[in-house]
């Protein structure tokens, strides 16, 4: 209500972290059309406009049953804004980013976590460029499988991460345990 008071737009997210939860709940039509039911219901209920899809470690074995759980929230929520919000690397070619963005008002691309709390060697959280992956290669992927640059967003850390290195060597290797 705060946020709506100001004039800024509200978008609920709906999180699932696993991919054996995200299994269970893509691959059942019957789960995927309750899910999409309860999260119009949650939109409708907080007066909000639109929800942000935030799920992680989905398999290539559910990449058509995303894009099917996207447009059927698209088809239920026909005038809210539909965001979903992607990795920044797709490792296994599990995200349909294409067909998502053709349903999706927008994906915003997870721009951080190139290093992150499981790395094993100390770097940049979000490097722009000059690494394996960086966020400019990230979006060039993106755009190369076919997403409309005017529908890719990038979200960006406002955080950095302290490292426990073995060296004080560019890239040192992460203390184990740290």
């Amino acid at each position: 209500a705060w946020a709506k008071s100001k004039g800024l737009r509200v978008h609920l997210t709906t999180t699932c972290f696993g991919s054996k939860e995200l299994k269970a709940l893509l691959s059942s039509p019957t789960t995927r059309t309750r899910c999409i039911a309860e999260i119009t219901a949650a939109v409708a209920l907080r007066a909000a406009d639109g929800v942000n899809i935030d799920f992680a470690l989905l398999q290539s074995s559910e990449r058509s049953t995303m894009v099917a759980f996207m447009q059927g929230l698209r088809t239920a929520m026909p005038n809210k804004e539909l965001t979903i919000a992607p990795p920044s690397v797709d490792w296994n070619k599990s995200w349909d980013l294409k067909a998502l963005s053709e349903i999706s008002d927008f994906l915003v691309m997870m721009g951080y976590d190139y290093y992150y709390s499981g790395s094993t060697t100390a770097g940049p959280v979000a490097p722009l460029r000059g690494e394996t992956y960086s966020v400019s290669k990230s979006i060039d992927a993106h755009l190369a499988v076919g997403v409309d640059p005017s529908r890719l967003a990038v979200a960006v850390p406002l955080y950095g991460r302290t490292w426990m290195v073995t060296s004080t060597a560019r890239k040192a290797s992460e203390v184990a345990g740290s």
